[in-house]
């Protein structure tokens, strides 16, 4: 049996955050506790899908993809090729910088390849030394993941803490990145929130569940892109 492409893989997990069941939500009529700038927006984003996986686009084209090549100054990695040839962005105006509702993975939001570009001209070249020619894939309010696209380490994805230079390897490709996404799943460690968006279980609620981190790092990292705690079964 042959291992699933990144397509096939990507397409496997939008299934997945489909089937996942979406809070209900109560009209602040009905509940005055309930926010009501949160009850619009939740309902404006469900409009287009009522979950992210539903408001995906389809694919960059190979035209576009070159494009983006040349303005980058250098060739895609296969699979980050494959990563923007699923899916190039979101419906309804999805793609504004500070969006989480565009979050297709718990980690951050997924970027396009314009905002990938725009991304990459908003950090200081001291701030992203340790990769060769990265390209911006996801993005946090304080964090991104970025594919390196030069001869060393090429295809490895980069986890960049906004306000520290240094990088950490995150995953050896965008392969082991949505692999680690099912994983997830499988645990039942991601929901989905109020805007159809997949949201990781907070450490202090899996740590009520047993769960045991070995220290802070091991939590934090677990809470910037879902690294799983080694203490859980079947996990190297």
């Amino acid at each position: 049996m042959t291992d699933p492409t990144l397509a096939e893989l990507l397409d496997e997990y939008a299934g997945r955050i489909r089937n996942l069941p979406a809070p209900v939500l109560v009209d602040p009529a009905d509940d005055p506790s309930v926010d009501q700038r949160r009850f619009d927006s939740a309902m404006k984003w469900r409009a287009f899908g009522l979950t992210v996986a539903d408001r995906l686009l389809p694919g960059a084209t190979a035209e576009q993809i070159k494009e983006y090549e040349e303005r980058l100054g250098v060739p895609l990695p296969p699979e980050c090729r494959e990563w923007f040839e699923w899916s190039n962005g979101q419906v309804g105006g999805l793609g504004d910088m500070d969006d989480h509702v565009a979050c297709v993975f718990p980690y951050g939001r997924q970027l396009d390849l314009d905002a990938s570009l725009y991304v990459a001209s908003t950090i200081p070249a001291e701030n992203r030394t340790e990769v060769e020619l990265p390209c911006y894939v996801i993005q946090m309010h304080w964090m991104n993941l970025v594919v390196e696209c030069g001869r060393e380490g090429r295809g490895a994805v980069w986890f960049h803490q906004l306000d520290s230079p240094p990088m950490e390897k995150a995953f050896g490709s965008l392969f082991e990145l949505v692999r680690q996404a099912h994983r997830l799943l499988d645990l039942g460690w991601i929901h989905l929130n109020d805007y159809g968006t997949p949201t990781l279980k907070q450490p202090k609620v899996l740590e009520r569940e047993g769960v045991v981190f070995a220290d802070e790092w091991e939590r934090y990292w677990y809470g910037s892109y879902g690294r799983i705690p080694r203490s859980v079964a079947g996990n190297p």
